[in-house]
Formats: C-alpha cells, sequence, structure tokens
C-alpha cells in the first residue's frame, strides 16, 4: 500500500471515530393529503392506482400501485433558491427568466450544486422557550425569541453549526 492510501484511510478512521455517536435526524415533513402548500400550488394527491387482484397473471402475482400528483415545491425541499425571485432576480442576482428556459429544470441553485451538508446540530426549542406546545400557525420568531431558547438550551452556538428551529 502507498503512503497516500495509508494515510487517507487514516483520515477517514478519524473522522468514523469523531462521528461514531453521531445520529441523524431526518428533517423533511411526510407527504400526505391535508399537507401544508404553498397557496399558489396545487395540492398534494396520491391514491392507489391498482389495487391487489386488479390485475392477476398467470402465476398468481398481482401488485398495487400508488399515484402521486404534486408540485416540486411540495414539503420539504433544498433548493428554494431557484423557486423565489424579487424583481425578476433569483438569490446572488441571477436572473429568473435565463434560469428557467424551455422545460429543463434550472441550471442555478438545483439541489445538485449544492454540497453535501454534514454539520453539528443545534437545537432550539422555541415552543418550549415560550411555554406552549405548538407556535400559533405563522406566528413570527423575534431575535429574543433565538436568544431565549439559546439560553435554555445551554449549548453555545458555534460558526458552521446548523440551527434546528422546534415550533412544535
Amino acid at each position: 500500500m502507498n503512503a497516500g492510501k495509508s494515510s487517507a484511510r487514516l483520515d477517514v478512521d478519524a473522522w468514523l471515530s469523531l462521528v461514531k455517536d453521531a445520529r441523524m435526524i431526518a428533517l423533511d415533513h411526510p407527504l400526505q393529503k391535508g399537507m401544508p402548500i404553498y397557496p399558489t400550488h396545487p395540492p398534494f394527491h396520491i391514491t392507489l392506482n391498482n389495487r391487489h387482484g386488479d390485475i392477476n397473471r398467470g402465476c398468481g402475482f398481482s401488485s398495487s400501485n400508488e399515484l402521486i400528483i404534486t408540485s416540486t415545491h411540495t414539503s420539504t425541499h433544498i433548493d428554494a433558491l431557484s423557486h423565489v425571485s424579487e424583481n425578476g432576480m433569483l438569490d446572488g442576482g441571477v436572473d429568473a427568466a435565463n434560469a428557467q428556459q424551455g422545460t429543463e429544470l434550472f441550471k442555478e441553485h438545483g439541489v445538485e450544486t449544492i454540497a453535501p451538508i454534514f454539520r453539528r446540530g443545534v437545537l432550539l426549542d422555541i415552543a418550549r422557550a415560550k411555554k406552549v406546545d405548538v407556535l400559533a400557525p405563522a406566528e413570527e420568531i423575534m431575535v429574543a425569541d433565538l436568544e431565549a431558547a439559546a439560553k435554555h438550551a445551554s449549548v453555545p452556538i458555534q460558526a458552521g453549526d446548523v440551527i434546528l428551529l422546534r415550533t412544535g
């Protein structure tokens, strides 16, 4: 084994030792009928399209299948910068009209342009800091709320941390 491969393996082993007690937390919302959708987008819809027994093969095999109808701006997604513009411009001064030519997907701010995110997460429980189970719909979170939740968490927030806000 050459020295380059050996040192690379040591780096991986060192990294793995640092994250051995880490846990992954999925941040996505479940796709379900009635879920909140931005008002100008079509609602999420799922239906059982084929049921077991609708079509039977000679060998006894049948299958079921769901049909999903939705917008790409449904639920949780990370490429929001390509979905929102102000005065015809996307984030960073990108011309929205040029970024969405024809039927192709966006060429800037798409999920494929985002490097993997692996960071320390800090949970700020805004609802708990406000002494409620759930914040009211569209309730604004103020700087004082963030500060109170950070104090309650007793965890220092460092550069590069990902802050997760629990609203209930």
